[in-house]
């Protein structure tokens, strides 16, 4: 009943008169249970099925549950039917409009309902009904799909011991082949994976690469006898496959496909972007005769090489001494300026406590030639504060650190990143390694040989033994560009 009916109602009941029974509104039964103009859904086609899938699909990179799963497929059945984003402020339940608001960030709301009576949201509740009974089958097919991949596959996504984490790993590596249109993963991809030994150690890979890899422990003895065992022990990680996108960008990366190995990642880092080479650079410029202008990982360092033979060994050996040099290079001036760093940092806090423990003093009070002395103790205090100050946030190096710091934040892990490299530096891999991996047999392609930018840990290969890609490229379509497109029609 509407605030003013009531109001009137109970003027009228106390009213001298007493109340009149013909003034009263209608029963609020009667509105309350007037049925609702149910609207009118036409069932899914085929086609609308097949696209349920896909969106039920990519709709595995979040955490839903297979009735929030339904829910979403069922307003991307709504806006591809009605080319615009559902109303769902009518009859939502607590919380729903915020969520749903977060899920489709950037959904325009409809001004109004629906012509056909009931609203939007009412609708859409329709359709998940309909939706519900494909995605409880699509959430079984990809249990099925994932118990019957092979042992070392499954383990892939996570260990047996926690079922549902690795079956939510599987379903967002799904979501992840999906976006990138491989819908049938499991033919396309984890059927040509394969294990093999890495000088000790069992990776997963494409068995295009599995094969290349069988016999790099001969080719490194063959360089010289014992070397196989020296270059296994500098080893400290060794990764294969592993269903992402290269880091910061929505390109498929080939450890997706299985068609690259990480050697060493910590210490070995991808050196990319426009701040981190240039303030490498700055910090590496005059140190060394061969880079007089500082050591650029963002340029190109191999210099064509004339066959396989000793003058590519050469330039690997060039390519691979200088990068450590710089590594070096960068790892002293590290260890150096972290080290002021804290001293200056120290300077300071003494210096703070000196000047609250003299204001604390002052403040207490005290004879005037206590106060006098505090307060000349004071003004010093204040001053060397001010100068120490003044030469810590004005010294060129320091300043390059703090830079180079908030260029590498993204990095860190359990520990800065910049104290494990003043520790270790940014190059540590053997050169036999890299010459040998590059060795025709094998065939790879180093990151350090990319040209705009470095990684050292990366070694990959894209073409079968005919030079034919052994996957084309694609283009990512994931759950935002499917709605642009849908509203755009």
């Amino acid at each position: 009943m509407p605030y003013q009916d009531i109001l009137d109602a109970a003027e009228i009941v106390s009213s001298p008169t007493g109340p009149d029974v013909t003034a009263y509104p209608p029963p609020l039964e009667a509105a309350v249970l007037a049925p609702p103009v149910a609207p009118t859904i036409d069932p899914l086609t085929h086609e609308e099925e097949e696209f349920v899938r896909r969106v039920l699909c990519l709709l595995g990179e979040h955490d839903f549950n297979v009735e929030g799963a339904a829910e979403n497929a069922a307003t991307f059945v709504f806006l591809r039917r009605h080319g615009r984003t559902p109303e769902l402020s009518r009859r939502a339940r607590p919380g729903e409009r915020e969520r749903r608001e977060r899920e489709l960030a950037g959904a325009h709301p409809l001004e109004a309902a629906m012509a056909e009576g009931l609203p939007d949201v009412e609708i859409v509740e329709y359709l998940r009904l309909a939706i519900r009974p494909l995605a409880d089958h699509f959430e079984q097919e990809l249990r099925e799909e994932l118990a019957k991949l092979k042992d070392f596959v499954q383990n892939q996504f996570g260990p047996g011991r926690n079922p549902e984490g690795r079956f939510s790993n599987y379903r967002k590596a799904r979501a992840l082949y999906c976006g990138f249109g491989i819908d049938n993963p499991v033919q396309a991809i984890y059927s040509q994976l394969a294990e093999v030994d890495f000088l000790g150690r069992t990776i997963v890979v494409h068995q295009e690469l599995a094969g290349r890899l069988g016999d790099l422990r001969g080719t490194l003895e063959s360089l010289r006898v014992g070397l196989a065992n020296e270059v296994a022990a500098a080893l400290q990680t060794v990764g294969g496959f592993n269903p992402r996108t290269v880091a910061g960008s929505t390109v498929l990366s080939n450890h997706a496909l299985g068609l690259a190995i990480d050697i060493n990642a910590e210490n070995n880092p991808h050196i990319k972007g426009t701040t981190i080479p240039p303030l490498i650079m700055q910090i590496t410029a005059g140190q060394d005769p061969e880079f007089p202008r500082g050591f650029d990982f963002g340029a190109t360092w191999v210099r064509p090489a004339v066959g396989d033979g000793d003058e590519a060994i050469a330039e690997i050996v060039r390519v691979h001494a200088m990068s450590l040099r710089a590594s070096d290079i960068l790892k002293n001036w590290l260890t150096v300026q972290l080290q002021l760093e804290r001293e200056g940092q120290g300077d300071l806090d003494t210096i703070f406590e000196e000047v609250a423990k003299f204001r604390r003093w002052i403040a207490e009070g005290g004879s005037d030639t206590d106060l006098a002395a505090w307060a000349a103790l004071l003004q010093k205090a204040e001053s060397s504060w001010t100068t120490r100050l003044y030469q810590f946030t004005n010294d060129d190096d320091l300043k390059l650190l703090r830079q180079l710091r908030e260029a590498t934040k993204h990095l860190d892990t359990n520990r800065p990143i910049l104290e494990i490299w003043a520790e270790q530096g940014i190059r540590n891999l053997p050169v036999e390694l890299v010459i040998a991996l590059k060795d025709p047999k094998h065939g790879f392609i180093w990151g350090d040989e990319w040209e705009h930018s470095k990684d050292g840990m990366h070694f990959d290969r894209e073409r079968d033994a005919n030079g034919q890609r052994l996957y084309p490229r694609r283009r990512f379509r994931g759950l935002d560009q499917l709605q642009e497109e849908l509203e755009q029609r």
